[in-house]
């Protein structure tokens, strides 16, 4: 897709050079008053523009934590939320990114993984192994 055929709505996430071109990421797209997530399309196009690349890992994390379509690699988007948070983040917390959002705002503290694994996957087997 090329810059002159960027959907109108990109006009509320990205800022743009005088060539029209990304320039930085400014949150969720707003819609009518109301936050939506990009369309399949959308999340295409924003990957195939690598806009992560010009970003901090809190820029990253900021937009991507938010958007419900992978719009970046995931080892790109994991990354930047440890940094953003801090800490070591296992994959399945990002089941559950409102409680991600929530720790980064002080609303919640981070939780060991079995008790973070019964959250987001509750009344399900926990099966540990330990190895040597």
């Amino acid at each position: 897709m090329s810059a002159n055929l960027i959907p109108p709505r990109f006009v509320c996430v990205f800022s743009y050079t005088s060539e029209r071109e990304p320039v930085s990421i400014l949150g969720g797209i707003l819609y009518g008053g109301k936050k939506v997530s990009l369309t399949k399309e959308e999340a295409i196009y924003m990957s195939e523009s690598k806009w992560w690349e010009s970003k901090t890992d809190e820029q990253i994390a900021e937009f991507q934590i938010r958007e419900t379509r992978l719009c970046c690699p995931f080892e790109i988007f994991h990354k930047a939320v440890e940094t953003w948070l801090g800490r070591p983040v296992w994959t399945h917390e990002f089941a559950d990114p409102q409680a991600l959002i929530d720790e980064k705002e002080g609303k919640r503290k981070s939780e060991d993984p079995i008790t973070s694994l019964k959250r987001v996957a509750p009344g399900k087997p926990i099966i540990v192994v330990e190895t040597d």
